[in-house]
C-alpha cells in the first residue's frame, strides 16, 4: 500500500467538482487531514482478501 498526499489543490477541485463547493486555503488545510485518514481507510478496506467470503444478505422478515 503507498501512501498518497492530498495537496489542497487536489482537494479544493474535489470539493469544488463534486460537492459544487469554495472552500477558503485555511479550510481546504483544516480538511486535509480528515481526508487522508478516510483516503487511508479505504485504502485498507480495498486490500482485504474477501475471495473466500460468501456475501451476506440481510433482511426484515416481518417487512419492517
Amino acid at each position: 500500500m503507498t501512501a498518497t498526499t492530498l495537496s489542497p489543490q487536489t482537494i479544493g477541485e474535489m470539493v469544488s467538482k463534486l460537492g459544487g463547493l469554495a472552500l477558503s486555503p485555511s479550510e481546504l488545510e483544516e480538511l486535509a487531514p480528515h481526508l487522508e485518514t478516510l483516503f487511508s481507510d479505504l485504502q485498507t478496506l480495498t486490500s482485504i482478501d474477501l475471495g473466500e467470503v460468501e456475501p451476506e444478505t440481510l433482511f426484515d422478515v416481518q417487512g419492517e
